[in-house]
């Protein structure tokens, strides 16, 4: 059973509008009706079927490949989904205009095309529903948040069901009963949705205590939880940092001002829209300081949506390409553009970031930990120093009876992580000592958070660049230092060689392929790579005229004329051939035709009684048998259908009439 008239059509051009493909979805919905409105039909074999199909897997491996290089994971998954319609189009578009109408097995499966696959491998299927479901996924794989999409896929799944709806109830039954399945389905995406968003809720009630107004975008970073990720030799950011900037330069992120049970959370981290400046389209983040140095950072999105890494008292950024940015009060910037490559120029100013005036949360000890942190706030008499010189006193510390690690024992418990650290292993990694640092300072009287982001100190003489890897991501203390929150970073310096020494022995080679990967990347984000994004259906389209070429020089373009302008339905495989339908009508004749409401089964139920014995055992026969002609998956052999004609035209010649009927009564008095 193909697809009603329109529907691939539709499909298609859904996908085609929430895609915004618009330049395939309309010739390719074109040729998906076309072949209603002319005769001409393709003698298609079942090699040329499986040649086509080749070509729709080598589209699909150079789209993925494309994708993947291009874009960077996982962002691949979610392009292939949305060109899968194209990827598939010359497959469904040759079994329309094909004499067949149907594509075998074989086409589809390598494991099909052997000697001995068997008669499975000829096995025709219509592959038209399943495309029509393929552009539905293609569509909402482009995740455009609108009821219409559901309000679509909807309609387009009615449209496929009215065909098969059971002739058995009235159509006002069947139009409720699916208008509530639609109201349903609806109501539950919502209702899932929303109980989704409670439980996200809840969950940060529950452990944040009273944080129930925490942005919901926030990030939270757990003790350990970076040292995990460090291992990792993948390159994240190129940055070209000028003679003038400090290395190691710290890149800031996101801050956080309250720990909970071993993890930092922002409290209010709601951002802000910003406005680019008018005259120079930079976007300025502070306005009453002068740029001492600029450096450029580049990296890729692949979602297009990400927090910048900005130096300490950045002031403006320019070059982002944004269609928005924002920024919370604690300095992490968020900027939302096209997926791909980005290069932006950070300036720092000449004295450190006011943002927002430091709260009660930037002076919360917690309660676990508060005994030890005044034991060593007291013995390190950070009290009585001004500010900046207990900012140093803390750095001293820590570099003098402190030593970097990433491996951290099994303990049991996390309430007390930062007193062990303090107290008895005097070892671990730098959101040990960024933890530590801010809390100590908090015990001393000086407002501080947590910071995280990373430190850019290798530089790379194949890029001549400096390269942040994965394990470059680094946390310090930020803190409110003379009406202005600075970095403070008590971390020993030699983790950077510590992590170094781990790295792989691939990691020249993987290097390079990164520095490939990137450069493809930007230049697939410059202007001459997006107008290549044109050549790309050129490309698609010349393939395909290239297998339709190799088709006709083959013979399998044959045009073959038909009657009926439709693919004309397999009788023998679908059971309409079947010849209890000759019994049906001569039974009819006499008076008891099948209802409306009534299957076979139930028909022949009911009319049973009405016939002699062997009249009666003959009938359920026949019906057992209609019943395979048309349901068995194992289809009849032509000898068994022989029989079943047979069996059938001797129930006919026999002529057997109900009892109480004239015929039958003169039936039974000759016997």
């Amino acid at each position: 059973m193909i697809a009603p008239p329109g529907m691939l059509a539709a499909s298609t051009l859904l996908w085609g509008w929430l895609c915004g493909a618009w330049i395939a979805a309309v010739p390719i919905a074109f040729l998906l009706e076309a072949w209603r409105w002319t005769g001409a039909r393709w003698n298609l074999s079942a090699k040329d079927f499986q040649r086509v199909a080749d070509f729709c897997t080598w589209v699909f491996v150079l789209e993925a490949g494309y994708f993947t290089v291009a874009k960077g994971w996982p962002l691949p998954i979610l392009l292939i989904l949305q060109w899968l319609p194209v990827v598939l189009a010359p497959l469904i578009i040759a079994q329309l205009y094909s004499s067949a109408g149907r594509v075998e097995l074989s086409a589809l499966f390598l494991s099909l095309r052997t000697e001995d696959a068997g008669a499975l491998a000829q096995k025709p299927v219509d592959l038209s529903f399943a495309y029509a479901a393929v552009c539905v996924l293609a569509a909402g794989a482009a995740n455009v948040r609108t009821h219409w999409y559901f309000l679509a896929a909807a309609a387009l799944a009615l449209w496929a069901l009215w065909g098969a709806r059971s002739r058995r109830y009235p159509v006002w039954l069947w139009c409720g009963l699916v208008a509530l399945a639609v109201v349903a389905g609806y109501s539950g995406h919502q209702g899932l949705n929303r109980l989704q968003t409670w439980i996200f809720n809840a969950a940060i009630e529950y452990f944040q205590l009273d944080l129930a107004r925490t942005d919901p975008y926030r990030a939270s970073t757990d003790i350990g939880h970076i040292g995990e990720l460090k291992s990792s030799d993948r390159i994240i950011l190129r940055v070209t940092v000028p003679p003038e900037a400090p290395v190691p330069l710290l890149l800031h992120r996101a801050s956080y001002d309250l720990y909970v049970a071993a993890t930092w959370f922002a409290r209010g981290a709601r951002f802000a829209e910003l406005a680019p400046d008018a005259s120079s389209g930079k976007w300025l983040l502070e306005s009453t300081s002068e740029a001492r140095f600029s450096v450029t950072v580049s990296e890729i999105l692949p979602s297009g949506i990400g927090v910048l890494s900005l130096p300490e008292a950045v002031i403006s950024v320019s070059g982002l390409g944004a269609a928005s940015v924002q920024r919370n009060r604690f300095g992490a910037v968020r900027v939302e553009r096209e997926p791909g490559s980005v290069s932006y120029t950070a300036a720092s100013g000449s004295s450190a970031q006011a943002l927002d005036a430091p709260s009660a949360n930037d002076l919360r000890v917690p309660a676990q930990e508060a005994d030890v942190l005044q034991r060593i706030a007291g013995e390190l008499r950070l009290s009585a120093l001004a500010p900046e010189q207990a900012a140093a006193e803390l750095k001293r510390f820590f570099a003098e009876r402190f030593r970097y690690t990433t491996y951290q024992a099994r303990r049991v418990g996390t309430e007390n992580a930062i007193g062990e650290f303090l107290r008895n292993s005097r070892a671990g990694h730098c959101e040990y000592f960024a933890t530590a640092t801010v809390l100590l300072a908090r015990a001393a009287g000086i407002p501080a958070r947590y910071a995280t982001g990373y430190s850019v100190q290798e530089f790379s003489a194949i890029e001549r660049r400096y390269i942040v890897r994965e394990r470059h991501a680094h946390a310090w203390a930020r803190l409110f230092l003379n009406g202005a929150w600075r970095d403070v970073d008590t971390t020993p310096t030699q983790w950077f060689a510590a992590e170094a020494r781990d790295a792989s022995l691939w990691e020249p080679l993987t290097d390079i392929g990164s520095w490939l990967e990137f450069r493809f990347a930007q230049w697939r984000a410059s202007p001459a790579g997006r107008e290549t994004s044109l050549w790309w259906y050129v490309l698609l389209a010349a393939l395909f005229a290239t297998l339709m070429w190799r088709l006709y020089r083959g013979g399998g373009f044959t045009r073959a004329r038909r009657s009926d302008k439709a693919p004309a339905a397999d009788c023998s495989r679908s059971g309409f051939d079947s010849a209890f339908y000759a019994i049906e009508s001569r039974i009819a004749e006499t008076g008891l035709p099948r209802l409306g409401t009534e299957t076979h089964a139930e028909w022949v139920e009911r009319i049973a009684p009405r016939f002699a014995q062997i009249d009666r055992a003959a009938l359920n026969e026949l019906l057992r048998l209609h019943y395979r002609v048309r349901f068995d998956p194992q289809e009849m052999s032509a000898v068994e259908r022989q029989m079943f004609a047979h069996v059938a035209g001797s129930w006919l010649a026999k002529d057997p009439r109900p009892l109480g009927s004239d015929a039958g009564a003169s039936v039974r008095s000759s016997v």
